[in-house]
C-alpha cells in the first residue's frame, strides 16, 4: 500500500470549487432572505414603510453578491489554485472600490479616504500645490 509521504495537501480540483460556488450562493441567498423576511415581516405589523425598504435593499444586496460576487470571489480562488477565502474577498472588494472611484459623485470621497491613511514615503518628493 502506497502512501502520500510528501506533507502538500492535493490541490482542490474543479468539483470542489463548483460545489463552493452553489454552497456560497445558496448560503448567501438564504441569509439575505432571512435578513429581509423580519424586516418585511415587522414593516406589515407596525406599518412603517421605512422597514419595508430596508428589507428590500437587504434582499437585492443579497441577490447582488449571489449573482456577481460569489462568483468573482470563487473565480479567483480557482486561478490562484488556493483555497485562500479572505484573501479573494479582499482582491474583489478593492476592484469594487476601484471601479466607484470612477462615478463622479463618490470617487473623490473614495479617494480621500483612502489617501488619509497612506504614509508618505519621504525619499518621494511630491507636488502637494495642486
Amino acid at each position: 500500500m502506497l502512501r502520500n509521504t510528501s506533507m502538500q495537501p492535493n490541490p482542490p480540483s474543479r468539483f470542489h470549487y463548483a460545489f463552493l460556488k452553489k454552497a456560497l450562493t445558496l448560503g448567501v441567498l438564504v441569509v439575505s432572505v432571512g435578513l429581509a423576511y423580519p424586516c418585511i415581516y415587522f414593516a406589515e405589523k407596525f406599518r412603517l414603510s421605512i422597514l419595508t425598504a430596508v428589507g428590500a435593499i437587504i434582499f437585492l444586496g443579497g441577490l447582488f453578491v449571489a449573482i456577481f460576487v460569489v462568483r468573482e470571489v470563487v473565480g479567483r480562488m480557482e486561478e490562484e489554485g488556493s483555497w485562500l477565502f479572505g484573501k479573494a474577498v479582499a482582491h474583489t472588494v478593492n476592484g469594487y472600490v476601484l471601479k466607484l472611484c470612477f462615478i463622479p459623485i463618490i470617487g473623490p470621497m473614495i479617494e480621500r479616504f483612502t489617501m488619509k491613511d497612506a504614509k508618505k514615503n519621504p525619499f518621494v518628493e511630491t507636488d502637494d500645490r495642486q
